[in-house]
């Protein structure tokens, strides 16, 4: 999303917008969004109307984070309740940290994207993107590896962020949380 609101000198919160075909976009720029996103090749559009989708998500996680019952139950609850909505189906894997295997859900290409929940060794990481499934890192992050990534109590994440506002000029940075 960041390479196309450059492209477009728009808001990352625009391109979802716009490729999520949500309101606060003009049809103007949902259409620019998606012809940019095409052209990037961020898009794949099938003619087998998905028929090679599984609709499995794999949820990667240490036995230790699958325990915590008052953080990660909560970040899983709510991945699974998501999924549900959107037709998929959770297949979740437990990792030892010791002894790390791949899956066999991933190692089968049984799903369409994997969420690793807590953190990974970069090692195993660098392992499991061999796969070529879309990967997301949940409150963890990859100095290492290009990944995507969901994290919590980012404090590094909201000093960049503070300071490209301050180097673009803004004065009144708002702040909404916790």
């Amino acid at each position: 999303m960041k390479d196309i609101a450059e492209k477009l000198n728009i808001s990352i919160n625009a391109v979802s917008l716009a490729l999520n075909d949500k309101d606060g976009v003009s049809e103007k720029t949902k259409a620019e969004v998606i012809r940019i996103a095409n052209e990037l090749g961020y898009l794949k559009v099938s003619s087998s109307n998905n028929k090679d989708k599984s609709k499995n998500i794999c949820i990667l996680i240490e036995s230790r984070y699958f325990r915590d019952v008052y953080f990660y139950s909560k970040v899983i609850i709510g991945i699974e309740n998501e999924a549900r909505k959107n037709d998929y189906v959770i297949i979740v894997s437990l990792l030892d940290k010791y002894t790390f295997e791949v899956p066999t859900c991933i190692t089968n290409k049984k799903v369409d994207g994997i969420l690793i929940v807590g953190a990974i060794n970069d090692n195993y990481l660098e392992k499991i993107l061999k796969y070529n499934i879309p990967v997301v890192l949940v409150d963890h992050a990859s100095f290492k590896l290009p990944t995507d990534a969901i994290l919590t109590q980012n404090f590094f994440g909201s000093y960049k962020a503070t300071n490209y506002l301050l180097e673009k000029g803004h004065k009144k940075i708002g702040f909404w949380g916790d």
